[in-house]
């Protein structure tokens, strides 16, 4: 009997059976919430319908991707695609897939997760729990000959420990949280500040000219995946989008605002990148540092004639050359693909 190569259902709740699992969830498009099982060496992925894991995305090439078992790792290599793969918001053309990475098609995401799930272990002092029990049954009034040992006095105990109970009970019920417990419940800063835009911020649009049905659902639906993706973090998926939505409505005052605000998340995540490079370079680990000025080259290149971007594509270029200069390469030789 053959093998199937991948195991699809609606069911994204984690296999009961014990072992390892290799999972694709579809979080976008037509398929989005279906699970995908990955149960062979190699799956094809892309738009024929010839190819194990269809992609149901006009970006998508008809063989876009393969991914391939290597050891325990899934390793995804781009076969030559049109449009590309893009991973975590970087373009690759090969990456080996960590739990918990984003696989970008076009407008359509795939959750990559790793699972191992590990068999119930049976309980190791099966006897002490039954010892426990027989302690708790001996408290209760027993029946025949011990009955007048327990008298009215075991009757009387009885009463009032279940009234000191329900009185502990109310005092637990009715004292009010502290000030601090609001605190702890509280949304932490880090999650709101990753957030491009807080409800009540830019939250409905309007439109700048007389635009048809058709085009201003387009509009919406850019816009729409844009905010997803900058809530997301992905700063670039999301500045593609609203770049997109421009272009149909050029002089859009919120479309305008969410370009802005896109790029500066993703000035800012530049400059944190630029900032691990420093420590890596002030520690003279410069093949780390040429690793990071590259990370920052790969998610501007695209930008690189964008005013408020130029500078620092520009700066991450002149820190990548020295870095291979430092490496003993010619200075001319980036090398970041």
């Amino acid at each position: 009997m053959a093998r199937i190569p991948v195991k699809v259902t609606k069911n994204i709740q984690p296999p009961i059976a014990a072992g390892k699992y290799h999972r694709l969830i579809c979080m976008t498009g037509k398929n989005k919430g279906t699970c995908y099982y990955i149960a062979d060496k190699r799956v094809l992925m892309g738009r024929s319908i010839k190819t194990d894991i269809q992609i149901y995305d006009n970006q998508a090439s008809r063989e876009h991707f393969e991914l391939a078992r290597v050891g325990e790792d899934y390793v995804l290599t781009d076969l030559g695609s049109q449009n590309g793969v893009f991973v975590n918001d970087f373009k690759v053309s090969q990456h080996k897939l960590k739990n918990g990475d984003k696989i970008i098609v076009g407008s359509t995401v795939y959750k990559y997760s790793f699972l191992e799930v590990v068999p119930d272990v049976p309980a190791l002092y099966e006897e002490d729990d039954d010892e426990e029990e027989e302690e708790v049954t001996d408290v209760k009034p027993r029946k025949g000959k011990n009955k007048k040992s327990n008298g009215k006095g075991g009757k009387k105990d009885n009463k009032k420990v279940l009234i000191l109970g329900g009185v502990l009970l109310a005092v637990f019920l009715f004292v009010p949280d502290e000030p601090g417990d609001k605190k702890k419940k509280a949304t932490p800063k880090s999650t709101q500040a990753n957030a491009l835009i807080d409800k009540g911020e830019k939250e409905e649009f309007t439109y700048s000219g007389d635009l048809d049905p058709a085009l201003r659902d387009k509009l919406e639906a850019y816009i729409h995946r844009g905010r997803r993706e900058a809530r997301e973090g992905n700063y670039i998926r999301a500045l593609e989008e609203f770049t997109l939505a421009r272009t149909l409505d050029p002089r859009n005052g919120s479309v305008a605002f969410y370009i802005n605000r896109a790029t500066q998340r993703l000035t800012e995540k530049v400059k944190e990148i630029n900032e691990q490079a420093f420590r890596f370079r002030s520690a003279k680990m410069y093949t780390a540092a040429h690793g990071k000025y590259c990370i920052v080259i790969k998610m501007l290149e695209q930008y690189k004639d964008n005013r408020d971007l130029q500078s620092r594509y520009e700066q991450a270029e002149a820190d990548a050359k020295e870095m291979s200069e430092k490496m003993g390469l010619e200075r001319n030789e980036v090398n970041c693909k």
